[in-house]
């Protein structure tokens, strides 16, 4: 890779952007600067797998993914984060599994509850969604930023009710 960057977060931002642009090679590259640069952070493990993945290379990517689930993780936000990481190449039954565990860690985690509901919503599961999203909506540490996301989702879905229900607690916080 011609470009240099001093910060695995940043090849990680590069390989996602080139994951989304269906350039698996490029962002495989990214994905193995970012483990080059920090080999303990298993999620980077989940980006090389979804690359691996999208290319055929299945047990390639099992391994990557057996790596990654191996981290021992403690708190909700890992987990959460687990589950972004899957979530952005697609594997959205297994980060499904990671917002579910965030969640019984931290009941009121209202960005953990959005996540879900949006890959529920890409599984197909979009009444699920909804009661996953009502949630989110009555969590005791929902920030501004999260009504302001719940409003719109709720817009999209036509639920005018709980869209202005939410519009209404972003101007409260």
């Amino acid at each position: 890779m011609e470009i240099k960057f001093e910060s695995h977060a940043e090849y990680e931002i590069l390989g996602n952007r080139f994951f989304e642009l269906d350039q698996y090679e490029k962002a495989l590259e990214c994905y193995e600067m970012c483990i080059e640069l920090d080999p303990e952070n298993h999620a980077n493990y989940i980006g090389k797998g979804g690359a691996l993945h999208k290319m055929g290379k299945l047990d390639q990517a099992n391994e990557c993914y057996t790596w990654a689930m191996a981290a021992e993780l403690q708190f909700s936000f890992e987990y959460e984060q687990f589950g972004d990481r899957f979530f952005e190449v697609a594997q959205y039954g297994r980060a499904l599994q990671y917002y579910e565990e965030s969640i019984k860690l931290d009941p009121q985690n209202s960005t953990g509850f959005i996540s879900m509901g949006t890959t529920l919503r890409k599984l197909g599961r979009t009444e699920e969604a909804i009661e996953i999203y009502v949630k989110a909506l009555n969590s005791k540490e929902a920030s501004m930023l999260d009504y302001r996301q719940l409003g719109k989702i709720f817009s999209e879905l036509n639920l005018s009710d709980l869209a202005s229900e939410a519009f209404s607690k972003e101007h409260c916080v």
